[in-house]
């Protein structure tokens, strides 16, 4: 893909801490359930977060079929034209009304609000016979997102965002392998208005809650009010699922919260895109000898040749593809190396005279003046 991993965490009945930020999970260690379907299970952990109230209370969610025959074999949930849902909290479903806010056992009381985010993880193993397969979140009885392989990503595997009765965003390049399993890490975030999906992460992915910037292989606008109560699990042909997640921090889910920087460069992700850099490569494509990293897309190459590195121009804010970002004819390495002189203003020391000149002048009545 481009980038992402996770955690496993046991916890007593009733005892979800808040700091983890989890809602719960659940890793499939039923008895295997070929004739006693998945439908009111409630193993795993946690799903019995009031998030109304900030509390985990004593009341677990189960397992509900929503279509088809959903079984649990060898400790994985199985659909094959099927589906299963969990809600986040309480085993009274449905969207009640004001007076069950608060209510331990309700699925209103573990509702996201349509503020704040929502994190799902999960292992997926697709047979050759799926056509459709992803996780969804629901408000209520109400599909209204969709992460994974749609219908119009069916024909080549390809990873996508479905927005229900909306439309749906694809993948450049993510793609599913049949029997093999893979990752899908998604978010619902209602404060930054959009939607991702990652899959097969690495440890430097990340998804930063202080700006909603992230490495995901899929993004998708979404400014929906609903709320997200339960999370569903389904595929049309044969689909494997195992070790799922919900969680309400990206750490809970293997992502990196903070500033991206994919490639471990010391360059920021969305500063490497904007210029045109590419944030999968930490200067090894191109070095000059092996090892040097100093190839023109890391933090020691140079792709404008001004004499300035790819990090000092982030430090200085300056551009690295503009030998002189303030066009004061001394460029940045220049300025930034040798005069001390400020990049961004063509005049350091406000005497009229632009750095350049001052520092470079053919005139000999300004030649060599000092810039600061």
């Amino acid at each position: 893909m481009k980038r992402l991993r996770l955690t496993s965490i046991v916890l007593a009945l009733g005892s979800l801490p808040l700091a983890a930020q989890l809602i719960g999970t659940d890793d499939f260690s039923y008895a295997d359930t070929t004739t006693v379907f998945i439908a009111d299970k409630a193993g795993g952990t946690g799903f019995n977060y009031d998030n109304f109230d900030g509390v985990a209370t004593p009341t677990k969610s189960d397992w509900d079929a929503v279509g088809g025959a959903p079984t649990v074999v060898d400790g994985a949930l199985i659909t094959d034209n099927s589906s299963a849902k969990r809600e986040y909290n309480g085993d009274i479903e449905g969207a009640g009304d004001a007076s069950n806010d608060g209510q331990d056992d309700h699925e209103r009381s573990g509702a996201v609000r349509g503020t704040g985010r929502v994190f799902y993880k999960v292992d997926l193993t697709r047979t050759a016979a799926a056509m459709w397969s992803g996780m969804s979140s629901y408000d209520f009885g109400a599909e209204r997102i969709f992460f994974g392989v749609p219908g119009a990503g069916a024909a080549t595997d390809t990873v996508g965002i479905e927005e229900s009765g909306v439309g749906t965003t694809l993948a450049a390049s993510a793609t599913l392998t049949d029997g093999t399993t893979h990752v899908l890490v998604a978010v619902v975030d209602f404060d930054f208005d959009q939607l991702a999906l990652f899959v097969d992460p690495s440890s430097t992915d990340c998804y930063d809650t202080a700006t909603g910037l992230n490495t995901a292989d899929v993004v998708r606008a979404y400014t929906g009010t609903n709320w997200s109560t339960a999370i569903r699990l389904g595929s049309g042909g044969e689909a494997a699922w195992d070790n799922l997640e919900v969680a309400f921090d990206p750490t809970e889910v293997g992502l990196f919260d903070g500033i991206c920087d994919e490639d471990s460069d010391g360059l920021p992700t969305e500063w490497e895109l904007a210029n045109g850099l590419d944030d999968k490569d930490d200067g090894t494509i191109g070095e000059t000898s092996f090892g040097a990293k100093d190839g023109p897309n890391g933090a020691l190459g140079d792709p404008d040749s001004d004499g300035a590195t790819n990090l000092q121009e982030f430090n200085n804010g300056t551009n690295p593809n503009d030998a002189d970002t303030d066009d004061d004819n001394l460029d940045d390495g220049d300025e930034i190396n040798t005069f001390a002189s400020d990049p961004l203003d063509p005049d350091t020391d406000d005497d009229c005279l632009p750095d350049g000149r001052e520092a470079n002048s053919l005139d000999p009545g300004y030649t060599n003046t000092d810039p600061n």
